[in-house]
C-alpha cells in the first residue's frame, strides 16, 4: 500500500466517523425535542392564517378569485415604495372598493 493510498483510506475513515458521530448527536437532539414536544404541547397548530400585516400592498387591487391559489399570486398589484400606505389611504380604498362592488 503506497503513502497516498494509505493516507486516503485515513481520510475516508474520518470522514465517515465524523458523519456517523453528528448523524448520531442530531438524531439525539431530534428525539429530545419530540420528547419535550409531546410532553409539554397542550395544542400544536399546524394551519394558521395571519388577519392582519404590515404592507407595502395595496389588498384591494389583488385578484380576488373564489377558489384556487390564485389570491396568493404577486401579479397586477399596486404597491408603494418607501413607506408603507397609512390608514387613511386604507380606508380610503376600502370606500372605493365597497362603493365599486354595490354599484
Amino acid at each position: 500500500m503506497t503513502t497516498t493510498s494509505a493516507a486516503k483510506n485515513i481520510a475516508e475513515n474520518v470522514t465517515k466517523n465524523i458523519a456517523e458521530v453528528c448523524a448520531a448527536a442530531r438524531y439525539a437532539a431530534f428525539a429530545k425535542a419530540e420528547a419535550s414536544m409531546l410532553n409539554n404541547a397542550l395544542c400544536i397548530p399546524c394551519l394558521y392564517e395571519v388577519l392582519w400585516c404590515l404592507t407595502h400592498v395595496n389588498e384591494y387591487t389583488k385578484i380576488n378569485a373564489m377558489y384556487g391559489p390564485c389570491n396568493y399570486k404577486a401579479v397586477n398589484w399596486e404597491t408603494r415604495q418607501g413607506d408603507g400606505y397609512t390608514t387613511e389611504e386604507y380606508e380610503a380604498f376600502s370606500a372605493a372598493f365597497n362603493a365599486a362592488t354595490k354599484a
